[in-house]
Parts: structure tokens; C-alpha cells; sequence
């Protein structure tokens, strides 16, 4: 049964909903009252993926399967209407709530969860914890993995956002990239070509489905009611961009590897027995409501 919990702050304009038992993902955003993530009612949540964290890989495995040291690894293929493996293994697993603080200017809640299970394709033993901390322009969402097996266990991390625009096709997006991945019919890497991509990058009425390497691991997402910026520490180098024609909102996904990375190992990292991976990102929100 899905489990969710609602956070209100009237002093920074805060109303928030975050899914627990799926990934902890952050469901509803309202910031100084700018309604900036809503849950999209015509997609389930199995084929959108909306916020969620994607660990322990982002994007695609191709056909599920990899090799890592030697050894050759099965992943459930959980690819709507695909053969591959998407979008990592928390996505739908419980997390606890450990944590809430609120004071005038911010609120914080830190959420847990330990996998204690060595599955068949990815036997390895870890603790994630989730911290989002909310202010009136601002949110981070901080991420902190420890490795808790007794070998090192291959990782890639990413953040699945949708946001709104009550008139997409005129908003833009803006960021540095000199590189775009190239994909096969399937939506797994084929390689990394040169390419300057021109900025503002319009959405119009393009359909994206697009993986772009950013320089700084910034961008920003202009539209008639706000302007954001998302950016990663340390940098996530890929943006994957993501929308439907007629649809009011747009997947900005920054990652640190790509599609296929377990086979193709471009953004692939290991974390030792014991050790600690953490990460941020970081949305700042500039409203064109001059109320706001």
C-alpha cells in the first residue's frame, strides 16, 4: 500500500508530499507558493518514474544484463513496453522517516533505507539516506550511500524531477554542452559525439528523449511563471531531457553516468565496503510573480 507523507510550512509558502514507500520521491512541490511538481494523474508512477532517486543505476541496462569483476549479472527488466532494466532498484522500496526538523526559514526531513537483501542481479548490501531540506527559494535534496557488503559494488546516481509550465512550448532551457549521446532504437548508448548544442535550447513542440554532457552541471528552466536552476555537488555530467507533446511538464534528470553505464562504464564508479557516497542537488527558484 502506498504511503505518503505531507509537509506544510506557511512561512516559506511550503506544501510537499513525499512518497515513502516509493523511494521516498518527492511526489508535490509547492515553493513560495509556485506549484513547481504535481503528480501527473494521466501516467502511473511505473512508467513516469517522477523524482525518483535512481540508484543504483540511472537510465537504462541493456537487457538487464552486465559484468562486473568477472562476473556476469542478471537484472529484473522492468522496462515498460522494453527489455531493459530502468531506473535502479530504490524506486519502489519503503523508506523510514528519521528525521524532521522545522524552524522559521526552512524545513528538513532525512529518510532511510537499508537493503539487507543480496539480490540475484545486484548482491550487494547498502544504506541510503534521503535529507531534503526545503527554504523559500531553495531546495536540496542531499544523498548519502554506504556501501555495507564485503566487496565493492558499481554505482551510478541520478534525480528523475518533473517540472511544471503552464505554457511549456515557450519556455527554454539553458546550459553548456559540447557533447550528446547517441542512442539505438532502444534507447541504449551508442556513443558520445561532438556537438555544440545551441542555447536557449526551445522546447516549442519537440518531443525530447535527449542525453546531453554538461560542462558545469548546471542549467536552467525558464518559464513564464518562474526561473530555476538545477545543479548538482560534486557534478553530475549528464542531463538527460525528457517531455511529451501536450504534456505541461518536463523531466530534467542530472546523472552521473548514462544509459548502459554498467556495460559501457562512462560515469560508472565503485564504492569500497564501508565506504560513503554523497551528493546534492540543488533547485533555486526565482518567481516572476512580484507578490512572491
Amino acid at each position: 500500500m502506498s504511503q505518503s507523507i505531507k509537509i506544510e510550512n506557511k512561512e516559506i509558502g511550503l506544501k510537499a508530499v513525499i512518497n515513502l514507500t516509493q523511494g521516498a520521491r518527492l511526489k508535490t512541490l509547492v515553493l513560495n507558493d509556485i506549484p513547481l511538481i504535481t503528480e501527473d494523474k494521466n501516467t502511473p508512477y511505473n512508467e513516469s518514474f517522477a523524482a525518483a532517486i535512481l540508484f543504483p543505476f540511472a537510465n537504462r541496462i541493456q537487457e538487464g544484463r552486465y559484468e562486473f569483476k568477472g562476473k556476469t549479472y542478471q537484472l529484473n527488466c522492468n522496462e515498460s513496453g522494453g527489455n531493459n532494466a530502468i531506473h535502479g532498484l530504490v524506486y519502489d522500496k519503503k523508506f523510514i522517516v528519521k528525521k524532521i526538523k522545522t524552524t522559521k526559514k526552512s524545513l528538513s526531513i532525512s529518510l532511510v533505507y537499508k537493503e539487507k537483501k543480496e539480490i540475484e542481479g545486484y548482491p550487494f548490501k547498502y544504506n541510503i539516506k534521503a535529507t531534503y531540506v526545503f527554504r523559500r527559494t531553495t531546495t536540496t535534496l542531499y544523498i548519502d550511500i554506504k556501501n555495507k557488503s564485503l566487496e565493492s559494488m558499481p554505482f551510478t546516481l541520478g534525480w528523475h524531477p518533473y517540472f511544471n509550465s503552464s505554457d511549456l512550448p515557450a519556455s527554454n532551457l539553458q546550459f553548456k554542452s559540447s557533447e550528446k549521446i547517441s542512442f539505438d532504437k532502444n534507447l541504449i548508448t551508442k556513443e558520445v559525439l561532438k556537438k555544440e548544442t545551441k542555447m536557449p535550447l526551445q522546447i516549442k513542440n519537440n518531443e525530447y528523449d535527449d542525453c546531453f554532457l554538461i560542462e558545469d552541471s548546471k542549467l536552467a528552466f525558464i518559464t513564464s511563471e518562474y526561473n530555476l536552476t538545477l545543479h548538482s555537488e560534486p557534478i553530475n555530467e549528464y542531463l538527460q531531457i525528457y517531455n511529451q507533446k501536450n504534456s505541461n511538464k518536463i523531466a530534467l534528470e542530472l546523472m552521473s553516468g548514462i544509459s548502459n553505464s554498467f556495460n559501457n562504464k562512462i560515469g560508472l564508479q565503485e564504492l569500497k565496503p564501508n565506504e560513503m557516497y554523497s551528493t546534492s542537488y540543488v533547485l533555486n527558484i526565482n518567481s516572476k510573480n512580484k507578490n512572491h
